[in-house]
């Protein structure tokens, strides 16, 4: 745990973000044995004593962060469950693109289109 914690760095948001190899689907990458995902590898040494079978079902990042490995933005959830919250997430961040749009549109200069 304290060698994964090693290629972090924090991130405003209270993440710890995974600073090593990253794959095609953005999530962070780890070779234990095989490569695996650093978020999966962190919640089994931080789960597994805990007695949670962690070998298939999902990690969800609660914070949304794929590169995230802190432990208290994991857990472990059903396959359903993951998905939904993947769809309700997509959903309000393309409902807020739309919404910034429409706002360029009328207000460009509005304080809230800049990032704080």
């Amino acid at each position: 745990m304290e060698r994964m914690l090693e290629r972090t760095e924090p991130h405003g948001d209270g993440c710890m973000v995974w600073t090593g190899p990253v794959g095609s689907d953005g999530y962070g990458r780890v070779s234990v044995g095989s490569p695996m995902s650093a978020h999966r590898v962190m919640a089994r040494a931080s789960f597994g004593s805990r007695g949670l079978p962690l070998s298939s079902e999902p990690i969800h990042h609660k914070c949304g962060v794929r590169t995230c490995i802190r432990p208290d933005h994991l857990e472990p959830v059903t396959r359903a469950a993951n998905m939904a919250e993947m769809l309700a997430r997509t959903f309000y961040e393309r409902r807020i693109r739309e919404l910034e749009t429409a706002l360029k549109l009328v207000d460009p200069l509005n304080k809230a289109l800049t990032n704080p």
